[in-house]
């Protein structure tokens, strides 16, 4: 039985700080994390990692991504691609 769901926003944008700024994707309005981002998302992965997930979801985007990986690596697991969340 599902009791919780947790949502995550992506962690601070690289274009936020630098505008402009070339994604490593080569799309546009797909940036990468800026520093501060990577933080955040390290941070978060520490509180989720003792945490029931059962299940990692993301948007394609590069920064969602990035912003999962850390959590689904503290959690031995993968990240399930959405294309439908964003």
């Amino acid at each position: 039985m599902l009791k919780e769901i947790y949502i995550v926003r992506h962690g601070y944008r690289n274009d936020w700080e630098h505008p402009g700024s070339l994604s490593p994707t080569g799309l546009p309005h797909d940036p990468s994390l800026y520093t501060i981002g990577v933080q955040q998302a390290e941070e978060t992965a520490q509180i989720l990692k003792e945490k029931p997930i059962q299940a990692i979801f993301s948007s394609p985007f590069y920064r969602c991504l990035q912003t999962a990986k850390p959590t689904a690596n503290a959690l031995g697991m993968n990240i399930n691609v959405e294309y439908g969340i964003g």
